[in-house]
C-alpha cells in the first residue's frame, strides 16, 4: 500500500484541547482504500481506529472536507 498524501486535523500544536483527530490519507492505488477498511476497530495506541472511504469526486476536496469538521467542533 503507498499513499500519495495525508493530512491530520487538527494539528498536535492546536491550542485548544483533543479529544480526537481525523486523518485524510490518499492511496496510490484505489483499491488500497478497501484494503484499510480491514483496519476498521483495531485499537491503535488507546482509541480505536475507524476507516471509512472518502471519494473526492463525491464530496470535494481533503482541505474543504477538515474546513467543515473543524467549523463543526468549533460550535
Amino acid at each position: 500500500m503507498r499513499f500519495l498524501n495525508s493530512l491530520i486535523s487538527p494539528k498536535s500544536d492546536s491550542p485548544l484541547p483533543v479529544s480526537s483527530r481525523v486523518c485524510f490519507v490518499k492511496f496510490h492505488d484505489p483499491d488500497s482504500a478497501v484494503v484499510a477498511q480491514h483496519l476498521t476497530n483495531t485499537v491503535f495506541v488507546d482509541r480505536a481506529l475507524i476507516v471509512v472511504p472518502y471519494a473526492e469526486v463525491f464530496h470535494g476536496s481533503i482541505k474543504a472536507a477538515v474546513k467543515k469538521i473543524l467549523l463543526t467542533h468549533e460550535n
